[in-house]
């Protein structure tokens, strides 16, 4: 994967660490993950900071909190208010984008409502909405499954997907089965950045076994099973990793 940006060095002060050099492909999903504390926010402010320093990347901020980022009055305006002073044809473009995409977050029908009479879900919905229409290189999404429902939710992962393939998309979230579905890759965030592959990570840093596919999975990763340790998300893909586990140490007439 091509490298867009290279930051050197990246610092979060408030820590008290410092990255010597940061790569930010230019597109795909990466995970980033910690305990609570540990910085991942402030990296994400740090992008902001040199993005604005260097211009040499937009980059759209959902933050953890979406008040944070509702200021206008009304759920139009705040989709608008960038493009207030651009020239009316661009503006006749940006209306119907700007129409689209609360039709595509199901925000319609709240078009004349203030952002701060929403329900959490609809907020968050909106701030995703609104930097969407923004066509951000560099999508920063924190903590982005709070308030979302299970509809929203799969809306949310087709449209990392869709963003992924012209855009880089950072997501900070502690729902390891939800990123170990979305990505392959990571880093690990505590006291620095530490890249590496999103099973291998939840294996070394996860929690405790949430179900029992989970818990089987991390007993079989103990004793050195070579199986694919993402795979315990999905039945499906576990029955087949077992499968081929089972074949490679039978005969072929006892492989289930």
């Amino acid at each position: 994967m091509a490298v867009a940006w290279t930051i050197a060095p990246l610092k979060i002060p408030y820590k008290g660490w410092e990255i010597p050099v940061f790569e930010l492909p230019s597109r795909g999903v990466w995970a980033v993950v910690g305990p609570n504390g540990a910085g991942k926010s402030q990296f994400f402010h740090q992008l902001i900071s040199w993005s604005l320093h260097t211009h040499l990347a937009r980059i759209g901020l959902a933050a953890q909190n979406p008040l944070t980022q509702l200021t206008e009055s009304t759920v139009w305006q705040q989709m608008t208010w960038p493009f207030h002073r651009r020239r009316q044809r661009l503006a006749g473009e940006i209306e119907e984008r700007a129409s689209q995409l609360l039709g595509d977050w199901h925000l319609t029908e709240y078009r004349d409502q203030a952002p701060w009479q929403l329900s959490g879900g609809q907020q968050r919905r909106l701030v995703l909405a609104s930097i969407e229409l923004l066509a951000p290189e560099v999508y920063l999404l924190d903590e982005p499954l709070e308030g979302l429902d299970g509809l929203h939710r799969a809306v949310l992962e087709q449209k990392i997907s869709q963003w992924a393939n012209e855009s880089s998309v950072l997501v900070s979230s502690h729902a390891w089965n939800w990123l170990l579905g979305i990505t392959e890759s990571g880093w690990w965030c505590e006291d620095g950045l530490a890249a590496g592959n999103m099973g291998a990570l939840w294996y070394h840093h996860g929690n405790v076994p949430g179900n029992r596919l989970e818990t089987l999975w991390r007993r079989l990763l103990d004793a050195q099973v070579p199986v694919d340790p993402r795979a315990w998300i999905d039945p499906q893909w576990a029955r087949g990793e077992v499968k081929r586990l089972w074949s490679g140490y039978l005969p072929a007439e006892c492989t289930p």
